[in-house]
């Protein structure tokens, strides 16, 4: 779908907000006020709540993950002022590219649909691309009683055939490609297996009113489908194009079990698992750096994979935090806000009652200040840091962690400036000169060094 969002008098139009059903959320962000997206942030929530993210210097924002878990996007404004859009995320399904065929006099499409999908509201269309982009598409729902229907294409040259669903639960093709454009290209509908879901107590009861976020396993960050368990415990996932699964289940009380892996069996009519619903487990955290408690620190909770958010919270004045209602395993803890750094951390929600020290390095700044041998400011020398934790911190501006120049070279002062960087030991070698230094950055201050060419 396209669906232009915009709000008067705050200086920006947001775009168009572009959803592939079964794919990914595309935001183009335009400015009309301003030249860059410098300190706007983006947030999008739904049944789940995501992590505000850096604005795209480009202002090309995608989220592999939306289908239909999103709902309202949130821009913040350097600021402090933020923008908020609802949107209808009812949406089409990506293109699937199908073959490419050579043909000189066109081709036929023959298109089988033996589970009745395309009579059940759905449709389908269907786009071959010739040479220098020209295309020709036909929208394709079968009426009753219909298995099958055909369409022709015609054009010289290498064709690129690719289909569309629009409303259909989840597409799965099987295609046989042809030998020649004189016979069919045929493409089944429903190939995949038909999953269903049953969400039980301990005690073997169903448990309705459950909201199921579906995921496959081998490609854990896009979100196919959000569902609801009816009052017998049951989800009908819909034809699926493998047979594992990684499923997000909560409450309407937010409690909920995460990144919970479900291998599919073969059953009557399709294929289907048992999900046990338990939440008899906590999660009791103690934010440290070093031997400092850390007061107020903010974090997210992201299931196992690291692609969706599934809490958050803040530290009390003795630098606790606690989760209750949560089933056993891993979560993904994200500290973020001013003056710590993001560095992930895998925490275990126990059912016994430990509380888990998280270990969270605050940040500081490093001035690196470099003279020649007659004692004047060296600039356009490039310098490699190396720091004790490990990190690279070139790859820490490229991915915008931290501001800083292109690449690590001193300025027309002699001096390299960067801001934001965890506390701790840093080395220094200035390229091609055999000089190398180190320096201390202390959490809140400055570390600084000055290095001196020889003649």
């Amino acid at each position: 779908m396209e669906y232009r969002v915009s709000k008067a008098g705050v200086g920006a139009d947001f775009g168009v907000v572009r959803l592939a059903r079964h794919a990914e959320l595309h935001v183009d962000f335009i400015r009309v006020q301003g030249q860059d997206w410098d300190g706007f942030e983006v947030q999008l929530y739904g049944p789940v709540s995501h992590a505000p993210i850096p604005m795209p210097a480009d202002g090309r924002y995608v989220y592999p993950a939306a289908a239909r878990s999103i709902s309202t996007m949130t821009v913040y404004a350097p600021d402090g002022s933020s923008y908020g859009f609802n949107f209808d995320l009812r949406g089409r399904g990506p293109w699937h590219e199908v073959c490419r065929l050579p043909t000189e006099e066109g081709f036929f499409v023959e298109i089988k649909d033996p589970r009745g999908l395309l009579r059940d509201g759905g449709s389908l269309k269907v786009r071959a691309a010739g040479p220098e982009r020209r295309s020709s598409s036909a929208s394709v729902a079968l009426a009753a009683g219909q298995e099958s229907v055909h369409v022709g294409f015609l054009g010289d040259g290498e064709h690129q055939f690719v289909v569309r669903d629009y409303g259909l639960k989840q597409l799965a093709l099987a295609t046989a490609r042809p030998e020649s454009s004189s016979t069919p290209v045929i493409i089944t509908i429903g190939a995949g297996p038909s999953a269903h879901i049953k969400v039980v107590d301990q005690f073997g009861r169903g448990v309705s009113n459950l909201t199921v976020f579906a995921r496959m396993a081998d490609s854990p960050e896009t979100n196919f489908g959000t569902f609801t368990t009816d009052p017998h415990g049951f989800v009908d996932l819909g034809e699926l194009p493998g047979t594992t699964l990684l499923l997000d289940i909560l409450s309407p009380d937010r409690g909920g079990m995460f990144g919970q892996r479900v291998l599919l069996a073969d059953a009557e009519g399709g294929m289907e698992a048992t999900v046990v619903w338990l939440r008899s487990a906590s999660l009791s955290l103690e934010f440290r750096d070093g031997d400092e408690v850390l007061p107020g620190l903010e974090y997210n909770l992201l299931e196992p994979t690291g692609a969706i958010q599934v809490g958050f919270g803040k530290s009390d004045p003795s630098g606790r935090a606690a989760h209750e209602k949560l089933a056993p395993g891993r979560l993904i803890l994200r500290p973020y806000g001013a003056g710590v750094w993001f560095e992930d951390t895998v925490v275990e929600v126990l059912e016994a009652p430990v509380t888990q020290v998280v270990q969270v390095r605050r940040t500081g700044s490093l001035l690196v200040r470099l003279l020649d041998a007659f004692g004047e400011p060296r600039q356009g020398s490039e310098l490699t840091l190396g720091w004790e934790g490990g990190g690279d911190v070139q790859g820490w501006i490229d991915s915008g962690l931290i501001e800083g120049p292109g690449a690590l070279a001193t300025d027309s002062s002699g001096e390299l400036r960067l801001a934001g960087v965890p506390r701790g030991s840093y080395s220094v070698t200035v390229e091609g000169t055999g000089v190398v230094g180190e320096l201390l950055v202390p959490a809140g201050g400055v570390g600084e060094l000055e290095l001196k060419l020889q003649p």
